[in-house]
């Protein structure tokens, strides 16, 4: 009985994964063994119905799918394929999916463009940060050489930006 839930289980995410919720599309099931194929055969009905399938067929070891069939296995071997050759149309699918990439590209170029603003702007924030603790260092030391040390070069190779003073704008 396992078995038989296993395959209703992979045809019924078949149908999801594809969006075939109101079509029925043919299913074909290869089992892996004697007992599973006489259990399918005997739940043959309430697997139809269960399903929304239009017809389910039995293969034999022998015997393959027709052209245009999906497939997909249970973790016991046994195979569920499914016909869906004049059930999906492919250029509406492939327009689908360029739609789906554009935007995802258009997204990602948002993010690119948003992360290095908040770089941008994080670098700003660490200058002022620093500016302040020089600021905060000369006021309360009362050293004004603490001031002149803004335009230290050790500071400006090390951050990359010199101070200009009085008004501290960056540059």
């Amino acid at each position: 009985m396992q078995h038989v839930k296993d395959v209703f289980s992979v045809a019924l995410k078949m149908r999801r994964d594809l969006h075939l919720t109101k079509t029925k599309a043919h299913v074909y099931i290869q089992p892996c063994n004697a007992d599973v194929e006489e259990a399918l055969l005997k739940h043959h009905t309430a697997f139809l119905v269960l399903s929304r399938s239009a017809e389910v067929h039995i293969l034999s070891e022998r015997s393959f799918p027709p052209n245009g069939c999906i497939y997909d296995s249970t973790e016991q071997g046994n195979v569920v394929y499914m016909q869906v050759q004049d059930l999906i149309n492919v250029e509406e699918e492939l327009n689908k999916l360029e739609k789906q990439r554009e935007k995802q590209n258009v997204a990602l170029h948002k993010i690119s463009v948003k992360s290095s603003q908040d770089a941008q702007f994080s670098i700003e924030e660490e200058k002022v940060v620093i500016f302040c603790y020089i600021n905060l260092s000369s006021t309360l030391s009362g050293n004004l050489s603490a001031k002149q040390g803004l335009s230290n070069p050790f500071i400006e190779e090390l951050y990359g930006f010199k101070f200009s003073l009085p008004c501290c704008k960056f540059q």
